[in-house]
């Protein structure tokens, strides 16, 4: 304690009045009004209310000399200073002097009262189940609280004071403050404000980075990551993404460690085009041969689709090639596809129940069914080491989800198509003899809807590209160049697209003649342009309500923002083990590895804790 607050508080437990105010107006930034506002509260020690009430008000003051003074006034309540005004008409009676100095924003005031043992303690989120939040009450009050709290926490100075690691609590509240926001509806737009403030924050971090190298630590900490995420390249950046935090990750320096792991040795690329045709002619036409190498061998041959771990400090295997064999084993997915459906049950071969007629179709079949079961295995790890809500939290794990469950319907109406005709022997009839709910017609609806999704599946791997990334503003003009969907969406409304028009009719037959429909062809036709039609409406009115509340700034910024977000999920999902070999070469790949790690002394099997100490 310096002479002069002893020589404060000896003139405050004296009464000298005289001695204060000199003390006071030696004080910067403290005027005489302040001073005749503090005074009478400083010298009321009937209890501690008035001592803590001048404490409040020094803190909104601003002077850290101020609230040093009044804190050497606490030495007989030392229990109270870090409580809040239970009787004062300025102050609620939740706010702590913590609290009000991190609303506030004052860094010198808030590292004293952290030096002074002065804590926020810690809110529980709307969503806890435990027995304290269980037990009370819903009410507005609670909300104040909840809300004044999370103002504290969320403030600069609190975060980077009262925080040992700032950006991994910036991305843990982020997650909290979106919580509130989407369950304190009352107090949703100030929920959203402080969510904003935390990304802002997080994006202040990295870039007091002036070194690449300075960005590699940053983002590689393991502290607050999941186990699953440790082994990979920058832990901290797959924390940003489950926090969506959209403009820490759209930041320069993040963007270029990222691009630059992504490319990894290919950071020549476009320099020399021969290599570049190489280099692209290698994983994209030969990744077959190269990827059933690399699965068989368990990673040790083709070293080039070894995904890359933390622990490898001189990564220079390019990530950019597992995108392209991806790619390549995709669009080789929808060609047998096409060659399937084009080569169908169609003209004399209507009458056909049989599915497979040929070793050739066989083959195909089997590889558009293996294709699905590796992706579904694919998608289930990546599942299972995300979680629900994180990993459904983009579209194209959806459009995977109904399409394995598309094709895994019929595979089963294959299996039971084919046992159904073992049976009866009537491997051809004509197509008016069927009932409506035959396999082999829930077959061809199951099929052909699964492949109109695997088409709009390929979209994932265009948003890559910056001109034609699924978050690019386009100009209104540009929608004429889809005239033939307004003209059927127009006649559409005139009533001459009415259910009836969707009716098949595949012939007569019975004693009287009678025209024989398949009323699940034509509720599968129905359901089918009624999706296009709501999508395009759908698309229409986001468009317009898009033009109508947000400005140009804003959606260019977003624009940029988004599509830099979207960036970084993709290239985050190749970081992952079971990513290296696409799908249906990852089937083999998976149990290679499995059989290697049970196999090898490197690696040990370990029970969880939890199962252990059962």
């Amino acid at each position: 304690m310096s002479a002069t607050v002893r020589q404060f508080r000896a003139a405050v437990l004296s009464g000298n009045v005289r001695v204060i105010k000199e003390i006071l107006k030696d004080v910067h930034n403290v005027s005489q009004g302040q001073i005749e506002r503090l005074l009478p509260l400083i010298i009321d020690r009937t209890s501690a209310e008035s001592t803590k009430e001048a404490l409040m008000t020094a803190i909104c003051i601003g002077s850290r000399p101020l609230v040093e003074f009044i804190l050497s006034l606490f030495m007989e309540y030392s229990a109270e200073e870090r409580n809040g005004c239970r009787k004062s008409k300025s102050f609620p009676a939740h706010i702590t002097p913590l609290m009000l100095a991190c609303i506030c924003s004052n860094f010198s005031i808030v590292q004293c009262l952290l030096l002074r043992k002065h804590y926020v303690r810690l809110p529980h989120r709307p969503d806890c189940c435990c027995d304290e939040c269980s037990r009370r009450a819903h009410c507005m009050a609670n909300s104040v609280i909840l809300l004044d709290t999370y103002r504290a926490i969320s403030s600069a100075p609190f975060l980077w004071l009262a925080c040992t690691d700032p950006l991994l609590a910036a991305f843990n509240l982020a997650v909290d403050l979106q919580v509130c926001e989407e369950m304190e509806k009352e107090y949703e737009v100030a929920y959203r404000d402080l969510r904003h403030n935390v990304m802002t924050f997080a994006v202040k971090i990295v870039e007091q980075c002036w070194t690449t190298e300075e960005i590699h630590v940053l983002l590689s900490r393991k502290i607050g990551s999941p186990l699953a995420d440790c082994e990979l390249p920058f832990p901290r950046i797959h924390l940003a993404l489950n926090a969506r935090m959209k403009p820490f990750l759209s930041s320069l320096g993040v963007q270029a460690a990222l691009e630059e792991y992504w490319r990894g040795m290919w950071k020549d690329s476009g320099k020399f085009k021969c290599q570049n045709l190489s280099r692209q002619f290698r994983h994209f036409l030969c990744y077959p041969i190269l990827a059933l190498l690399h699965a068989i061998s368990a990673g040790f041959c083709i070293k080039t689709f070894k995904y890359p771990l933390a622990r490898q400090v001189n990564m220079i295997f390019s990530l950019v090639h597992l995108y392209i064999s991806r790619l390549a084993s995709y669009l080789l997915f929808l060609t047998i596809l096409i060659i399937i459906r084009c080569f169908g049950r169609t003209g004399e071969r209507s009458s056909e129940r049989s599915l497979v007629n040929s070793n050739l179709h066989l083959i195909l079949e089997s590889y558009v069914y293996l294709y699905v079961y590796g992706l579904a295995v694919m998608h289930y790890i990546e599942f299972a080491s995300k979680g629900l809500m994180v990993f459904y939290s983009v579209w194209w794990r959806w459009f995977d989800l109904i399409l394995i469950w598309l094709f895994s319907g019929s595979f089963f109406c294959l299996i039971m198509t084919t046992a159904t005709i073992a049976q009866d022997g009537l491997e051809q009839l004509h197509r008016r003899h069927w009932v409506y709910y035959d396999f082999s017609i829930i077959y061809d609806v199951y099929f052909g809807a699964a492949s109109v999704m695997a088409l709009w599946r390929i979209l994932y791997y265009f948003q890559l590209k910056r001109c034609l990334g699924s978050t690019l503003v386009r100009k209104i003009y540009e929608y004429a160049n889809i005239g033939i969907t307004f003209r059927n969406l127009y006649w559409s409304f005139y009533g001459y697209l009415s259910p009836w028009d969707y009716k098949l009719i595949v012939g007569n037959a019975g004693p009287n003649q009678e025209p024989v429909e398949h009323p699940l062809t034509n509720y599968a036709g129905e359901i089918t342009i009624a999706t296009f039609h709501v999508v395009v409406i759908l698309t229409l009115l986001n468009l317009m309500i898009s033009m109508l509340v947000q400005s140009a700034d804003r959606a260019l910024e977003n624009k940029d923002m988004e599509w830099k977000f979207t960036r970084c999920l993709i290239y985050a999902e190749y970081f992952d083990w079971f990513t290296a070999i696409p799908p249906p070469f990852n089937l083999i790949y998976n149990t290679t590895c499995i059989l290697h790690r049970a196999c090898s002394n490197e690696f040990k099997f370990i029970y969880p804790v939890s199962l252990h100490s059962l």
